[in-house]
């Protein structure tokens, strides 16, 4: 009988908090139109004159406040925790190894030499080189966030598995500029990690396999 006010608090606090909590309607036109603004901003601006940093800022500490102070939401709940780490273990194992055989091939093209080809493993410097990667994984994981994180798993409450394709438009229209056969393909990738993700409830399987995948590409087109 003692635990029952506890209680009585509990259920209240969940209820003011649903109250204030925007409405679904709000919620979608929320997320659309500031990820749309805040992938728009990227594209123009380098805030504080760091590219990382920059990315960091916008595709994640923004949704990330918005989360907390607009919506009230747990960030759990938009993939930021392990959730079902052994599935996502396995996908991303799986994922990386598929795509190791992939740029094999890729790596073949000139375009994609051209492209990713960036110099960093011209002089052996391993510093530079743990620095560079360290930096990459920042960048994926702010990038996998507003994506995966931010716009399926607060989409998909209300579109359901549809929220898979609609994050991935934006993210391939965000690869404009690098290989066509590359962008062209991120439509469907874009929509693979979204549904390894919603099947592991987490962000980080996409987060592993994006980042993975760049840096074979890094180191693909530089011993090719």
């Amino acid at each position: 009988m003692g635990l029952e006010p506890v209680r009585g608090v509990d259920v209240a606090k969940e209820r003011e908090t649903n109250v204030m909590r925007p409405s679904s309607s709000l919620r979608v036109t929320t997320i659309l139109i500031s990820s749309t603004s805040l992938l728009i901003i990227s594209h123009y601006h380098t805030l504080l004159g760091d590219a990382t940093l920059s990315s960091f800022i916008l595709y994640f500490l923004i949704p990330l406040g918005i989360i907390v102070l607009v919506f009230r939401e747990d960030p759990r709940r938009f993939g930021l925790t392990l959730g079902d780490w052994k599935s996502g273990a396995i996908s991303s194992t799986v994922g990386i190894a598929l795509m190791a055989v992939v740029i094999v091939a890729l790596v073949q093209l000139e375009e994609f030499r051209q492209y990713y080809t960036l110099g960093i493993l011209e002089q052996p410097d391993l510093a530079r080189w743990v620095e560079f990667a360290l930096r990459q994984g920042v960048y994926m994981f702010s990038w996998e966030f507003i994506f995966r994180g931010f716009m399926l798993f607060g989409l998909k409450e209300r579109f359901g598995s549809l929220a898979i394709w609609i994050q991935a438009i934006p993210f391939a229209i965000m690869h404009l500029g690098k290989p066509e056969l590359e962008t062209l393909s991120t439509v469907f990738g874009g929509a693979a990690f979204g549904y390894i993700d919603l099947e592991s409830r987490s962000v980080f399987p996409s987060v592993v396999i994006h980042w993975a995948i760049y840096l074979m590409m890094v180191l693909a087109a530089a011993w090719a």
